[in-house]
């Protein structure tokens, strides 16, 4: 972060949404999180049309872990057995 700001970025009073990292600003006014490496928008009073815009980037750029359902019940058996066992345990 010290290398970003000798290059002449500026830490805003703001933090990330993801991370809480602090937030910088580039020469071009661009804002983004140095931690996460992804751009960050600020929302103000902009026009639905580009918060739409935007949100449709974020969601593209977002990746999302989905989990189904037969993983947490494999996973939830799993973690049943092995506390079975230490609860069976004598040492």
């Amino acid at each position: 972060m010290a290398d970003l700001l000798r290059t002449g970025h500026k830490m805003l009073n703001l933090s990330c949404p993801i991370c809480n990292n602090p937030i910088f600003q580039n020469k071009n006014g661009v804002s983004f999180c140095a931690i996460c490496n992804r751009e960050v928008i600020m929302a103000d009073s902009v026009s639905d049309k580009s918060i739409e815009e935007k949100e449709a980037i974020l969601n593209k750029n977002t990746k999302q872990l989905n989990i189904p359902s037969v993983l947490i019940t494999v996973l939830t058996n799993k973690l049943n057995w092995i506390t079975e066992k230490l609860e069976k345990e004598n040492q």
